[in-house]
């Protein structure tokens, strides 16, 4: 009599190439952020800081459960014993968790920095950014240990195979389980970070109808930058959903038959969500024009034609004359000057000044990057408009 042939046997071959392509993609991809922004210190503003931490949870997420997934999916079992069923899907809820938590910083980031620049001056900086990606990860580590306890090895009597599970005493525990971590990794980011988005495009559209001035360049620096955290956000959204909502279908109808179309849903929306680490580098580079100057001065032989015209170009398309500004707003006094002497080789970024009165000594702030973020904040906000509509566009780090 002959043997029944495998009905996922295709599948078998065809999810673990398509898994192995979106990990090498994913891995050289974030690789590559990380490594523009580490080696442009121009480049090391604090939504950059929540980039480089949203790269790294990508690509830890890519290491630790591409190569799992595509093992179970092959041999339809798990062969690497009990410590690494653990650990595996440990760092995988971990990593999963500082994405969601980081992608949520990056939202509340840029509502600060567009919808209250000026309550927030002092607490968006660098260093607070760091601070708030450290806290990121060690929350990640703590709300995952429930998986490391539950996740356990098991042989089923029937085929003999040994599997990787989560283990439960009651059904409604795992219900509860499942539900919390729809609502901790899914739910509550998606839903903080379109509030934030919301509130960012309402904000923008006010701005746009107000009188237009010579910050049309710059404007368009800060509209990139937003965009990428909204792209971000959207792509995250869209490729998580159909796998948070078959696991929940799942485990609100655990007496509903397994079936092979089933399986194979399931095998498609797994590769949608793990898609979604490998894509988020493009979206940082088509959106972020500081990224593709950081290619070209990685890369200058094979992005020049293909990214446009050398740095050194675009630098000398925005040198401006040196200029100041300052104004008084409020209780407030604005300064606006270049950071050191005029280059045409050399980037030269503005600083800022907040002075709380216009007649005391100048007390500028600590991080000149923090300094160009400010600029680009207070300058893209209609409140002061009307400041800079006399000055050339500045260039800036957004």
């Amino acid at each position: 009599m002959a043997e029944t042939e495998n009905p996922l046997a295709t599948e078998a071959v065809v999810i673990p190439v398509v898994l192995g392509v979106i990990g090498v993609v994913g891995v050289v991809g974030n690789g590559l952020v990380i490594l523009v922004i580490a080696r442009s210190k121009d480049m090391r503003t604090v939504t950059n800081i929540y980039v480089v931490n949203m790269a790294v949870t990508d690509l830890a997420y890519l290491v630790f459960s591409v190569p799992p997934a595509a093992i179970v999916f092959a041999a339809s079992e798990w062969p690497l014993g009990e410590a690494l069923c653990k650990g595996m899907h440990y760092l995988g809820r971990v990593t999963l968790q500082a994405s969601c938590l980081t992608l949520t910083a990056m939202s509340i980031d840029r509502f600060c920095a567009i919808v209250l620049p000026f309550r927030t001056i002092s607490f968006r900086r660098t260093r607070v950014a760091i601070i708030i990606s450290t806290c990121i990860w060690i929350s990640s580590l703590l709300i995952s240990i429930p998986v490391a306890l539950r996740f356990k090895t098991f042989q089923v009597p029937i085929t003999n195979q040994t599997l990787c599970r989560e283990i439960w005493e009651t059904l409604t525990a795992q219900k509860s389980y499942f539900v919390y971590i729809f609502c901790i990794t899914y739910l509550v980011p998606v839903f903080i970070s379109a509030v934030c988005g919301s509130l960012i495009v309402r904000q923008l559209i006010r701005s746009s109808k107000l009188p237009r001035s010579n910050l049309d360049r710059h404007e368009r620096k800060m509209r990139r930058v937003t965009a990428m955290v909204l792209g971000v956000t959207v792509l995250f959204a869209l490729l998580w959903l159909p796998t948070h909502a078959i696991n929940l279908w799942r485990v609100m109808n655990p007496f509903v038959p397994g079936m092979i179309q089933i399986y194979r849903v399931k095998m498609v929306f797994t590769c949608l969500a793990f898609a979604n680490s490998a894509l988020n580098p493009f979206v940082y580079t088509f959106f972020g024009e500081n990224f593709k100057v950081g290619l070209r001065r990685l890369f200058p032989w094979c992005c020049r034609r293909t990214m446009g015209a050398s740095p050194q170009s675009s630098t000398r398309k925005s040198s401006l004359s040196h200029r100041k500004l300052s104004v008084q707003l409020s209780n407030k006094s604005v300064h606006c000057h270049r950071s050191g002497p005029v280059d045409k080789d050399r980037r030269q970024d503005f600083v800022v000044e907040i002075r709380e009165d216009s007649h005391h000594t100048p007390s500028p702030m600590t991080d000149p990057h923090d300094q160009t973020n400010v600029l680009t904040d207070l300058c893209s906000c209609h409140q002061i408009l009307n400041i800079c509509k006399k000055d050339k566009p500045l260039s800036s780090i957004v």
